[in-house]
């Protein structure tokens, strides 16, 4: 997965689909939301 950030401090960077899902695929300790976002356009 290609992945940008709107904060321009960050570079473009590459990652693999399993890991990108485990790392938003979390619980946030202050609600039972989970804490990832993933748009794909």
């Amino acid at each position: 997965v290609f992945v940008l950030d709107v904060n321009e401090d960050y570079k473009p960077w590459l990652i693999e689909r399993e890991r990108l899902f485990s790392a938003i695929n979390t619980i946030d300790s202050d609600g039972d939301k989970k804490r990832g976002l993933l748009l794909i356009e």
